[in-house]
């Protein structure tokens, strides 16, 4: 779903299908994508949000009112989605997030506990796992409901990770170790009558994923840098667009930039929401987004589409006036 979500945006920038077509792919694939597991209800957020440009491509009133919709659909499905999470693994994820993220990076965890208001003798749960089968605690019982679950939450972690940038660095640089991963390793892909060992995968088709598992440098710093080299490279294209006040030119960077954001949350939501539990498997869209962005810049690049003028290969691009133009010639449709 996240690779239609990504195509249906890419072709309304080239005008190669019908846009009314598009939008229904777009919000097909959204929903599904955001609905799909409640990690990813801030994909949907950020469609609903970021992608308001697509209401201007076109100046029928019909067209907008859909495009509108769609967004709005899009956005609810984020929050609904978020909100509707169970309690079951609301508590999960936030036991994690305290166990295996703000205490396990912290050098005083009793001290880091009472910064939440919380009783310090809990710092004896510091890397616990909530599926341990013997654990100092009921991590379902009622005491730890009220004095250690309801003591925090998702804003209150992500409040304690910008005041302290130093242990979210850390979090983000952990999580980078396992951000270009495609398949979680806790988990074998051999049937027990193949008679293979316990979690052994296979490594047919595999070649590109273990080449950028074993290359890719393990830091937050090298996302930082891959965003800024995808942003330098298509910036000059958007701004051109912006003052040629060509709002469907507009539309290849927006798309861009809302996969770079959904891959991002993928990484921010692991941290906040579940610690380094599963990271592997959390940090999912990020990895899959990183290879459909890294894949249309480097096509562009070697396309030479990246910042020409003439955006399209054999292809229309609309006008908000329905003028279509083709190599430089004018059509009026």
């Amino acid at each position: 779903m996240l690779i239609f979500v990504f195509a249906s945006g890419l072709l309304i920038y080239r005008n190669r299908y019908n846009d009314y077509v598009m939008m229904g792919v777009l919000l097909a694939s959204g929903l599904l994508l955001t609905t799909s597991k409640q990690q990813n209800a801030p994909l949907g957020i950020i469609l609903g949000i970021f992608g308001i440009f697509l209401i201007f491509i076109r100046k029928g009133r019909t067209f907008r009112v859909l495009m509108s919709s769609t967004l709005v659909l899009l956005l609810l499905a984020g929050i609904g989605t978020y909100t509707l999470i169970p309690k079951e693994f609301v508590n999960i994820n936030q036991y994690h997030a305290m166990t295996r993220g703000i205490l396990m990076g912290s050098d005083d965890p009793e001290s880091t506990l009472e910064q939440f208001n919380m009783d310090k003798q809990y710092a004896i749960l510091n890397k616990s796992i909530y599926y341990e089968l013997y654990t100092t605690v009921d991590v379902d019982s009622e005491i730890l409901e009220n004095q250690f679950y309801n003591k925090y939450g998702f804003v209150s972690i992500l409040g304690y990770y910008v005041t302290h940038p130093s242990k979210a660095i850390d979090m983000l640089d952990l999580a980078a170790k396992s951000a270009f991963k495609i398949r979680p390793p806790a988990m074998g892909n051999y049937e027990i009558s193949v008679g293979k060992p316990f979690r052994a995968q296979t490594t047919f088709f595999s070649g590109y994923s273990i080449l950028k598992a074993k290359m890719a440098p393990k830091t937050f710093g090298f996302v930082i840098l891959w965003i800024v080299l995808v942003a330098g490279l298509y910036m000059p294209s958007f701004i051109a667009a912006i003052r040629a006040k060509q709002i469907r030119r507009m539309i290849r960077f927006t798309f861009i930039f809302i996969m770079i954001l959904m891959g991002l949350s993928g990484i921010a939501v692991s941290i906040i929401g579940a610690g380094d539990a599963d990271l592997a498997k959390h940090e999912f869209v990020f990895t899959a987004v990183f290879d459909l962005v890294t894949f249309v810049t480097v096509s562009d690049a070697i396309r030479r589409r990246l910042w020409s003028r003439q955006d399209e290969d054999s292809a229309l691009l609309t006008s908000d006036t329905g003028t279509h133009v083709h190599e430089g010639t004018k059509v009026v449709m």
